[in-house]
């Protein structure tokens, strides 16, 4: 398999601050080693932005525009997308990049992603990627990268959450598939997600792969902006990103929300690049035509 690792340095349009930093740092620790430690080839490039843009807006549609067309190109070269981001907005260019395809979400995050202007008290964009996927706001900037098609609630599936505030309703009156991390830690990764993985597998085949590090326990990923307690841990994570490759093809992943200012002992780092070789493998194991039917542990 061919991995077209696409590095998106920005945070909110602002290069190498904050999570923009993330990319750097993880391509300077070897972000292109466990691709290749798991059989693949690998490409690196850069989204890199024009002219500064004068709001954070315009930021956003320019570097997920950018980051559209080469995502789109690694598909047309028969190469699968692995972009390192800092914002978890990022997922609207790489979906974007995958139109027309047919393409579900499996959006793994401590937090919801879901708010709306109207439910965030902040205002904060990078609250908002998941609905903005699902077309419920912010239409004009989806259509400035240049998608005009929401992804349907059904063939959204969230991991992972444990922050949700007033996203919690509006999860509840959505079909969208919610499963807390709570759900995954009493239960077991089999038990908690494999029926639902299922179920989405009846209305898609192909999948979008979203992970945001802060999915992961702050014991064992600590460097992020909002460390949240009662996390998943990175076997979990594995296991999860290991099902789904069993069950979907996964056209493109990306990796995002490491502030490595605030990392302590490498332990980001080193969870992060643990998940960039699951997430090539399970990729490599969809594109071979995986075993629909799951034995033993995901």
């Amino acid at each position: 398999m061919r991995v077209r690792l696409i590095e998106v340095p920005y945070h909110m349009g602002m290069e190498g601050v904050g999570m923009g930093g993330g990319p750097i740092r993880l391509l300077e620790d070897g972000a292109a080693r466990p691709v290749r430690e798991a059989g693949a080839t690998v490409r690196v490039t850069r989204v890199r932005l024009g002219r500064r843009p004068t709001d954070t807006l315009s930021a956003l549609a320019d570097v997920n525009a950018r980051l559209a067309r080469q995502v789109a190109a690694a598909v047309r070269d028969g190469a699968f997308p692995l972009v390192l981001a800092g914002n978890c907005n990022s997922c609207l260019g790489t979906i974007t990049g995958l139109f027309p395809a047919r393409v579900g979400l499996v959006w793994l995050d401590a937090h919801g992603d879901f708010h709306t202007p109207e439910t965030s008290r902040t205002g904060f964009l990078d609250g908002m990627p998941l609905a903005i996927a699902a077309g419920h706001c912010h239409a004009a900037l989806w259509r400035r990268i240049g998608r005009h098609r929401p992804v349907p609630e059904e063939w959204i599936m969230h991991i992972g959450a444990r922050v949700l505030g007033a996203q919690r309703m509006r999860f509840a009156r959505s079909q969208v598939c919610l499963i807390p991390a709570r759900t995954v830690r009493a239960q077991g990764v089999r038990r908690a997600i494999l029926p639902y993985l299922q179920q989405l597998r009846a209305r898609v085949d192909q999948v979008y792969l979203h992970l945001d590090i802060d999915v992961l326990d702050p014991s064992e990923a600590p460097g992020v902006d909002f460390r949240t307690p009662h996390g998943l841990t990175a076997d979990e994570v594995q296991q999860v990103v290991r099902a789904v490759g069993r069950l979907f093809r996964i056209r493109a992943a990306n990796l995002t929300a490491f502030n490595p200012s605030r990392d302590e002992g490498d332990k980001t780092v080193k969870a992060a690049l643990r998940l960039i070789k699951a997430v090539t493998n399970a990729a490599a194991s969809g594109r071979r035509g995986g075993s629909l039917v799951s034995s033993g542990h995901p």
